[in-house]
């Protein structure tokens, strides 16, 4: 079967602002983010998950709903849920978005994270409001843009939920974490990092 020609501007547009693979930097024709290959190598959880970390659940676990960790460990968090196990394929994806200022790679997210929501807690189920974790000032000067705003706002127009950046202010400068242990970033955030913006009023919001 003879193959449609290319347009002449989608033609352009591959020359101009060609499309590659997120992860492997492969050219790719489509508009999609990452290579076949690279898709299968993105870790998904799937199966029974812990009601707390969100992590997969194993063996004896699975009865309890917790893992060993969060069964012994006391939280302040009621919940986390994932996308998926913060390794290899998915560890470089997420490197990417807080490095380059990629909104098509901000949406993808954006779209991943909406579906775990409405899997969770339903379509008719609305939160008050979105948060994210904010950066120092510091950081943000240095990178040059907010990934996390941008997410949070992508995500916010995906569930229709109010995102306020402003909610949460990061008050001391802490060392990067994503190459640090879970003994070393707790270590590396104090429970003075972070405050709730004084001209918040979050009475009855959830």
């Amino acid at each position: 079967m003879i193959s449609k020609p290319k347009s002449i501007f989608s033609t352009a547009l591959n020359v101009l602002l060609p499309n590659y693979c997120r992860i492997c930097d492969l050219f790719l024709e489509n508009h999609e983010l990452l290579c076949g290959e690279c898709k299968s190598l993105v870790p998904r959880i799937q199966g029974k998950v812990c009601n707390r970390c969100g992590l997969p659940l194993s063996g004896k676990d699975k009865s309890k709903g917790a893992c060993v960790k969060c069964d012994k460990n006391i939280s302040e968090l009621s919940s986390l849920h994932a996308f998926g196990i913060y390794e290899q394929a998915l560890e470089k994806l997420v490197q990417q978005l807080k490095l380059h200022f990629d909104l098509n790679l901000t949406d993808h997210f954006a779209a991943k994270l909406s579906k775990i929501y409405i899997a969770k807690f339903g379509k008719e189920k609305k939160h008050d409001t979105l948060v994210t974790v904010p950066h120092h000032r510091f950081t943000l000067v240095k990178r040059g843009f907010d990934h996390l705003y941008n997410l949070g706002s992508a995500l916010s127009f995906r569930l229709q939920i109010p995102y306020r950046a402003e909610l949460l202010i990061k008050t001391k400068w802490t060392r990067p974490q994503h190459k640090k242990s879970l003994a070393q970033r707790k270590a590396n955030i104090s429970s003075n990092s972070f405050k709730v913006n004084g001209k918040e009023n979050l009475d009855g919001m959830k």
